[in-house]
């Protein structure tokens, strides 16, 4: 298929590239370059190179547009992958792309067998356990020798180090470059590239660390040998980045202790929105927009009365200026790649994206026992999955937003509930669905809500009040009467196979027989600190 690479036929290509002795830069990007981009320095555990001026060079060092220079991003092969990707399609200016995964993982076994072939010259930049090591059959003309502590070497080794290559082998061509540095590996790559472009700069990655690191933490160095090089189908093409335009929209209701914190989250998005708007809904005493972050704010509405729930898309409506919307309950702090994530599924799959999705068991009472199941935030789920509706934040085309209200008149005398379920129900008529993305358990990031947040700022909110969540039921009724047809009807097969997957729960009994011992667990928990 056209634009599609296969990461066996781009092994052998990079390889026949080495063999012949051609001489092109080879530059590797995964999620650890990433976070260091996006400025995620907390999901490090540990070495992370806390200076502005790496992330700098680091971003320069994507805008590289010459024929000899080969890009390496991850495959689209998982949700994860699929937003790194993104991110990095997003940032690099050149059409020249391959996996960053080529000699790593499933390949590994076949990457040593064909590095064992390179006999030649060359210049070793690596950990300083590399000294005095056999590496393959390279003949080894200068290490450079790399610490362990990244941040204390770019600081203060890291341009003398540059500076000393330059000075020894700047007038030299056509050497091959051998390069194991981490993070390192790309900056050292742009500056000799710039420098001198008529040599092979290759990121070898930690391909190259088991030839003398035992201890590197990588599962994939003890994989058997597989008969046959893995093919992986992928296509990291340029049009998905063409138009990424998101308004985000924000709500202040009586929670202007959160709306710092989910501001600060919106702002440090990987996909950064094209403008963060801010609907108040009612003046209330003692509640109002925080002044440090007023500023902050593209556009600010407020309204002296409180309109209710449904009022922040009309807002969105009236006032968003993007192909793309999303709106978030007050409440919500979305991890640093969410926007991405919705966007990504978006391109393979239009729909209206959630954080929180709920699949009906029963319609007209979906609130009692194993009435409903939620899936996100709620249950992790590894692919986009298909529910009834969504709730917490929804990702959108603006245009949907046209005849939202026409279609749901009867539905907005509910004023504080049913906007989700109505805006399924405008959507459903339009034969659009209605989607939970990826939420993988060890992917945090990727989330629509941080959960002990939202349980904080979520205590006493609206629709955990016993008065609203019999407003649920009843809305819900109507939606059903006006046309909804929810998955249990629609598709039983689809419903009964995510039910078995996501709907598990408790009998009734049992839950009802450990009732009276949670509130003296929990105070137990408190007074030895464990649950505060």
């Amino acid at each position: 298929m056209e634009n599609m690479l296969y990461s066996d036929k781009e092994f052998n290509r990079i390889f026949e590239k080495i063999y012949n002795k051609e001489n092109f830069s080879f530059l590797r990007y995964g999620d650890g370059e990433k976070r260091f981009l996006n400025e995620e320095h907390h999901i490090f555990e540990k070495n992370p190179i806390n200076d502005s001026n790496f992330r700098k060079e680091l971003f320069e060092s994507l805008k590289l547009e010459d024929e000899k220079i080969l890009y390496g991003i991850p495959s689209t092969l998982t949700p994860f992958t699929s937003v790194l990707n993104f991110y990095f399609n997003m940032h690099i200016k050149s059409k020249n792309i391959t996996f960053a995964e080529l000699f790593v993982n499933k390949n590994y076994q076949y990457f040593k067998k064909y590095f064992e072939k390179i006999e030649e010259d060359v210049v070793l930049i690596a950990n300083y356990r590399a000294k005095g090591k056999k590496i393959g059959n390279l003949n080894i003309l200068k290490h450079y020798e790399i610490s362990d502590d990244l941040d204390d070497f770019y600081k203060n080794e890291f341009d003398k180090m540059i500076e000393n290559i330059k000075n020894d082998f700047g007038n030299k061509e056509n050497l091959l470059f051998v390069i194991s540095a981490g993070p390192l590996a790309e900056l050292i790559i742009y500056r000799l590239f710039l420098s001198n472009p008529n040599n092979r700069y290759i990121d070898f990655s930690s391909a190259l660390s088991s030839a003398y690191y035992q201890k590197t933490g990588r599962t994939y160095l003890k994989r058997k040998v597989i008969k046959k090089l893995p093919k992986v189908v992928s296509m990291p093409c340029k049009q998905e980045c063409e138009n990424t335009d998101i308004s985000v929209v924000l709500n202040l209701y009586k929670r202007p202790h959160a709306l710092t914190n989910q501001l600060k989250a919106i702002q440090a998005q990987s996909l950064k929105p094209k403008e963060i708007i801010l609907y108040q809904d009612g003046v209330f005493e003692g509640i109002e927009i925080p002044k440090n972050i007023k500023n902050e704010f593209d556009l600010i509405e407020i309204s002296k009365e409180n309109k209710g729930v449904w009022a922040r898309f009309d807002f969105a409506k009236r006032k968003a200026n993007s192909k793309f919307v999303c709106v978030f309950d007050d409440d919500i702090i979305p991890g640093c790649d969410f926007l991405a994530n919705c966007f990504v599924q978006m391109q393979k799959k239009e729909g209206c994206y959630g954080a929180c999705g709920t699949i009906l068991n029963v319609p007209e009472d979906h609130h009692v026992h194993n009435g409903m199941f939620r899936i996100g935030c709620a249950t992790p789920n590894e692919e986009s999955v298909e529910v009834d509706y969504v709730g917490h934040s929804w990702f959108f085309k603006k245009e949907w937003l046209d005849d939202f209200f026409t279609d749901t008149i009867s539905l907005q005398k509910y004023k504080l509930a049913g906007e989700n379920m109505g805006w399924s129900l405008s959507l459903q008529k339009k034969g659009i669905k209605i989607f939970v993305p990826p939420h993988p358990k060890n992917e945090k990031a990727m989330w629509g809500t941080d959960r002990k947040l939202g349980q904080i700022y979520g205590k006493k909110g609206i629709s955990s009040l016993k008065s609203n969540v019999d407003r649920f039921d009843e809305v819900m009724r109507e939606v059903l009467k006006l046309g909804f047809k929810p998955m249990i009807e629609t598709d039983k097969v689809l419903h009964a196979k995510l039910r078995k997957k996501y709907g598990k729960t408790k009998p009734l009994w049992v839950k009802n027989f450990m009732y009276p011992f949670r509130q003296p667990r929990k105070a137990f928990k408190r007074m030895l600190g464990l649950n505060k």
